[in-house]
């Protein structure tokens, strides 16, 4: 039953990848430079420690999520907004610092706490560009990562911190965004109707 709600999970995630490709595409969603370029490093470091910690059931989210955070960050050079204001350079240097200190210490549970912090701190930009213009993203795609994230920690059947934390980071992260998507966008089409 955990690998079928973790293979699910994947599918919510790769499906919502497709949806926001197409948001940004069609000039709808506008995303931050900063963020899909630090998830696409730490998504790369959260696969392998992940992996390595031993997640099983777990590891369909992740990838597929990669595989987006890649293609994102490639998208957000042409149709994306940021990357150098103060608060993307502050991201940038939290989220190196959080791979040096796996470097130093490369110890896996350390390793795996480091990158989940990188992927917190990459969403500083989302979620601040989210708040300050929630129209610029896209709620189905929103509300889709929201369920991948949640029921991969559904999918969880070997509980421990390893194979625990990131899940829970996702469902914050995700949720957090997905929450100010889907606040202003219900806030406004109340005010309109």
């Amino acid at each position: 039953m955990h690998q079928f709600i973790g293979i699910t999970s994947g599918l919510f995630e790769f499906v919502g990848g497709f949806t926001y490709a197409y948001s940004i595409i069609k000039g709808k969603t506008k995303p931050s430079r900063a963020t899909w370029f630090i998830w696409s490093l730490a998504g790369i470091m959260i696969f392998s420690t992940y992996y390595a910690s031993g997640a099983e059931t777990t590891l369909w989210q992740p990838a597929a999520a990669l595989l987006w955070n890649i293609t994102f960050a490639l998208l957000s050079l042409k149709f994306g907004v940021g990357g150098l204001l103060k608060t993307d350079i502050f991201c940038f240097i939290g989220s190196l610092f959080s791979m040096l200190l796996w470097i130093l210490t490369k110890n896996p549970v350390i390793a795996l706490t480091c990158i989940v912090a990188v992927g917190a701190i990459g969403s500083i930009p989302t979620i601040l560009k989210v708040y300050k213009s929630p129209m610029k993203e896209d709620l189905k795609t929103w509300t889709l990562w929201f369920l991948a994230a949640f029921l991969n920690v559904i999918a969880i059947d070997k509980f421990s911190y390893a194979i625990a934390v990131y899940p829970l980071e996702c469902v914050i992260v995700i949720g957090v965004i997905f929450g100010l998507v889907a606040r202003k966008k219900l806030r406004r089409l109340l005010f309109l109707s």
